[in-house]
């Protein structure tokens, strides 16, 4: 196998693996709550992974167009599956779009604002957006498959 191949797995698994990580964490507000929740007999997590996000949980804090972040799991496979540089270049800048534009953001920044206290930038999404911008990268560095 190349580099390139190589580079190409370890994107997606960055991507795909952080899509199910934790990319928000409600903080002392969220173990409240799930203490709480335990105390009645229910389940409630402190942290919303992209899968949640994508699906609408946590009241929607992805906005009318959140179930678009459903979309980075086959842009991750086809960063894995093309040999095209081009393609997974163009893959990789779409995903990074959708991630930015539609996920929660930190409160004092507009509309799809999380509340104070409330980590937006959580280890899963930071990977997901890690895993994106190392495809850009060596798509443009590594270019002897084309």
């Amino acid at each position: 196998m190349t580099k390139s191949t190589w580079s190409r797995y370890a994107c997606t698994g960055a991507i795909l693996i952080g899509f199910f990580l934790p990319w928000i964490d409600l903080g002392d507000m969220g173990e409240f709550l799930e203490a709480m929740a335990g105390v009645a007999g229910a389940e409630f997590s402190s942290t919303l992974n992209g899968w949640q996000l994508a699906a609408g949980g946590g009241d929607n804090l992805a906005g009318d167009w959140g179930f678009v972040l459903f979309a980075t799991l086959p842009l991750a496979v086809v960063i894995a599956l093309r040999s095209n540089a081009r393609e997974r270049i163009l893959s990789s800048i779409l995903g990074l779009m959708i991630v930015l534009l539609l996920s929660p953001v930190p409160a004092d920044a507009g509309s799809q604002a999380v509340p104070p206290g409330v980590t937006a930038f959580a280890i899963g999404k930071l990977l997901t957006l890690a895993g994106f911008a190392a495809a850009i990268i060596t798509g443009i560095a590594l270019q002897e498959d084309n």
